[in-house]
């Protein structure tokens, strides 16, 4: 499959390569994740054109995207029967442009993501398909979909799908739709030729689609992967106890400073708390999501039904 990619070569060289009639500008982004918008290459009668869609196929049939699975792939040996896609093959192809994308090993201690780019550097075209949903209050969305097929050759012991590319002199033919049909473009669908390209493993930091940067896409040492891989498997830490026999799960507030909210309380064990809730609520000490439970708390809500008390972390 693909689930992520990159797209860092200078806006100019993207368009000179690609066709597209707009003067598109935009960043390099090293973690393109799905439901991000992306740039798709498609064109019309007289032209092609650059336009931002939503990773994310949506068929225009569909009534509620929240009810609907999100497709970001398409496969190749299906794409003509499925009835999501099997309008979109014959009328609306597009190309996808990219830099690399990242595809993940499973390994002994995890899955390792890879990126993989060309030999030679260049930018190339991924294979897509894209739909126009419209809502129920006439709002439109573009969306798109990458091809994948089946992965060949070296890069099948990394991963046994790949996203389907399109050679540059195919690209005219590739987005050429006039006849509604996919027959043009058979050959096209048959798989890609993976020779050109080459891959490295990179870090785990790529697999939260907040991380962004050019350090994602840098190749890693064995000495890196061999810390990352310690890191991830290292057991978590147990909870601290308290270092006053008798005392364990008493916050640590409590212990330097009982009478820190009541005042008048001597000190958490065997005192009595009534009254101690309420004078907690009425100082803002309880704020859900932002505590963690102490002894104290759990006392309170047995003796009064009081919120319980939560130290701040």
């Amino acid at each position: 499959m693909c689930g992520r990619f990159i797209v860092i070569s200078a806006p100019e060289s993207m368009r000179e390569l690609f066709g597209y009639v707009e003067e598109a500008e935009f960043p390099p982004r090293y973690n393109i994740a799905p439901t991000q918008p992306i740039a798709v290459i498609h064109k019309d009668a007289r032209a092609r054109h650059f336009s931002l869609m939503r990773w994310g196929f949506l068929p225009s049939w569909v009534r509620d995207p929240r009810d609907f699975p999100l497709l970001i792939n398409a496969r190749v040996e299906t794409v003509e029967e499925k009835p999501a896609f099997r309008n979109a093959i014959r009328r609306r192809r597009a190309l996808v442009p990219a830099d690399g994308y990242y595809e993940w090993q499973a390994t002994g201690r995890g899955k390792r993501p890879h990126l993989i780019r060309r030999r030679d550097g260049q930018p190339f075209g991924l294979a897509a398909i894209f739909e126009t949903w419209m809502g129920p209050n006439g709002e439109e969305v573009d969306t798109a979909a990458i091809l994948t097929a089946a992965a060949t050759g070296d890069i099948a012991e990394l991963h046994d799908r790949v996203p389907l590319t399109i050679a540059v002199a195919d690209f005219s033919r590739w987005l050429d739709c006039t006849a509604d049909s996919v027959e043009a473009v058979a050959e096209l669908l048959a798989g890609s030729a993976m020779e050109a390209f080459t891959w490295h493993p990179v870090s785990r930091r790529v697999n939260h689609a907040g991380n962004e940067g050019a350090q994602l896409a840098l190749a890693l040492t064995p000495e890196e992967i061999e810390a990352e891989d310690a890191e991830a498997v290292k057991p978590k830490r147990p909870p601290k106890k308290s270092a006053v026999p008798g005392q364990q799960g008493w916050c640590r507030r409590c212990l330097e400073d009982p009478g820190w909210i009541a005042g008048a309380v001597p000190g958490p064990p065997g005192t009595d708390l009534r009254g101690f809730g309420s004078r907690m609520v009425s100082q803002g000490a309880v704020a859900a999501g932002a505590f963690s439970f102490c002894a104290a708390a759990r006392l309170i809500s047995r003796r009064n039904a009081s919120p319980t008390w939560m130290e701040p972390k």
